[in-house]
């Protein structure tokens, strides 16, 4: 069978798309937005977001010229809010959809739909996470005190981002790993499941549900349940009497109260 016809017609197709990311929806574009301050953001639809902390604060929108153009980068209340003018994303069309943001500080971070999101070099203070929706979302850095609330069906691997103190709840089947160094507050609902690496001093756990909340080891990924050390009883103070006794010593009559065994 000649195969010429056949691999002409793949390179004419392929050199079709050079340039361009959905025939009609327009060539790749890339936009720098210019908007005020912020140190939290949303993000509604489905988009590739990417988060970087440092200077100068940026903001840039890439994908395919029609879903760019209906891309709203608008900052209120210390909020930068993404979201599609049209309000008719989908994931097959902003699987074009990038946003890369440089910011000083991340407070918090509230996404909803199916994003896929990355946040880089967080240090210090405290970050809240709120997701919703097939939500993917992975972080490094260092933190004092880091909240996360996940519902639907994403994932959060935050087992690079060493936090100090983490709270997380979990609604439904999404999955979680975190990486606290002093204490955890885990919260499951649904049958979901949160894991955490390294050895918190303390640890408290609410199951509401089928889901799973335990330890992970970092390097082999096999997990466990938290472990609670059980409290020891007080000695037996005759117990102690009879250990000081002579073993030689006659038994002393049952009248007297007390027995010692031989």
């Amino acid at each position: 069978m000649n195969k010429l016809p056949m691999l002409a017609a793949m390179a004419l197709l392929l050199s079709g798309c050079g340039g361009h990311d959905g025939g009609d929806r327009g060539p790749v574009v890339s936009e720098r937005r210019d908007v005020g301050s912020f140190d939290s953001i949303s993000l509604e639809g489905a988009a590739k977001l990417e988060i970087k902390i440092g200077e100068p604060l940026s903001v840039q929108v890439s994908g395919n010229e029609k879903t760019v153009g209906r891309t709203e980068t608008n900052v209120s209340g210390g909020t930068l809010h993404i979201k599609n003018k049209a309000r008719d994303w989908t994931i097959r069309n902003n699987t074009r959809l990038t946003v890369q943001i440089t910011l000083p500080k991340l407070e918090s971070l509230e996404v909803e739909g199916g994003n896929d999101v990355s946040v880089a070099g967080l240090h210090g203070g405290d970050t809240a996470i709120k997701a919703a929706g097939a939500t993917n979302i992975t972080a490094d850095g260092q933190l004092d005190e880091l909240t996360v609330r996940l519902a639907g069906a994403g994932h959060a691997d935050l087992s690079k981002l060493a936090v100090a103190d983490a709270k997380v709840t979990v609604d439904g089947v999404g999955s979680v790993i975190v990486n606290p160094q002093e204490s955890l507050d885990a919260t499951m609902n649904g049958v979901g499941a949160i894991f955490y690496t390294g050895s918190p001093r303390k640890v408290n756990t609410r199951m509401n549900g089928l889901g799973t909340i335990a330890r992970q080891d970092s390097n082999d990924g096999s997990s466990s349940e938290p472990k609670v050390e059980p409290e020891q009883p007080p000695a037996d103070p005759d117990s102690l009497e009879l250990e000081r006794e002579d073993p030689k010593q006659e038994p002393v009559n049952h009248k007297e109260g007390r027995i010692i065994v031989i």
